[in-house]
């Protein structure tokens, strides 16, 4: 199988909520890697890789994320891999 990419950020009320430690959950869960960060601006970040299924479906669960989250939106580019990643992990 191929293995894909899609590089998510959520915007709302997601940081301090501990959408990290739920999108690494759900990420390897989805059998995927890459990784979650909190990004200067407010928003996370999520590059994450493996089948195409598993990542629009992570692409999915991210517009509710965490109990405390509040989504109000989300980008989502699914793109080729340029490198790959061994883990899912939180940058920090």
């Amino acid at each position: 199988m191929p293995i894909n990419e899609v590089e998510i950020k959520i915007f709302g009320k997601v940081q301090d909520v501990g959408f990290r430690y739920a999108a690494l959950h759900k990420a390897v869960e989805l059998f995927l890697t890459g990784f979650v960060k909190n990004l200067d601006d407010g928003t996370v970040q999520i590059v994450a890789q493996g089948e195409q299924g598993s990542l629009e479906e992570l692409a999915s669960w991210v517009k509710i994320g965490p109990r405390f989250a509040n989504v109000d939106r989300i980008t989502a580019d699914f793109r080729e891999p340029n490198a790959k990643f061994k883990i899912f992990e939180i940058k920090y």
